[in-house]
C-alpha cells in the first residue's frame, strides 16, 4: 500500500490521539503524523508550514467539538489562508456522532465516527490515494 505522505489530527481528547496513532502505525500507513490539541492550534502549525515552504498535510482528521477554535471554525480559518496549497488537503471531520452540519457547509464535509480505527482509516486512505472526492479543503 502507497503510504500516506502527511496526516495532521486536531482533537483535543487524547485517548482518541492514543488510538489514532495506534492504527496508523499497524497500517504503516503514513509517512509523517502530527498532533494539535484545538483548532486555533492546527491553524497555527498550518502556518508555519506555509512560512517554511513546507508540504501541508495529505489528510486532516478534525474533531468538531473543541475549545479555542471548533472543527468548523478552523475550516473557516483554513480556507482564508494565503496559499494555494490547500486545495491539496482532504478534511474530514471525526466526530462519535453525526455533526450537525452549518448549512454551508452541507455539500462539502465527510466525517468518520469514533472512535477510529484501522478498518475505517484504510478506506479514507484508500479513497484519498485514488483521488476520489473525499472534502476538498476549497
Amino acid at each position: 500500500m502507497k503510504k500516506i505522505s502527511s496526516v495532521l489530527i486536531i482533537d483535543n481528547d487524547p485517548i482518541h490521539n492514543f488510538i489514532c496513532k495506534n492504527a496508523i502505525n499497524r497500517m504503516k500507513g503514513c509517512k509523517n503524523l502530527h498532533f494539535e490539541s484545538d483548532g486555533l492550534a492546527g491553524i497555527n502549525y498550518i502556518k508555519r508550514l506555509i512560512e517554511k515552504n513546507a508540504p501541508l498535510p495529505q489528510i486532516i482528521l478534525l474533531a468538531v467539538h473543541m475549545p479555542v477554535l471548533d472543527g468548523f471554525e478552523f475550516i473557516e480559518r483554513f480556507h482564508g489562508l494565503d496559499t494555494n496549497e490547500t486545495y491539496n488537503t482532504q478534511i474530514i471531520f471525526i466526530s462519535p456522532s453525526v455533526p450537525r452540519i452549518p448549512a454551508h457547509f452541507i455539500h462539502e464535509i465527510r466525517y468518520i465516527s469514533k472512535p477510529v480505527n484501522s478498518v475505517k482509516l484504510s478506506s479514507l486512505f484508500h479513497t484519498v490515494k485514488s483521488n476520489q472526492n473525499v472534502y476538498s479543503a476549497r
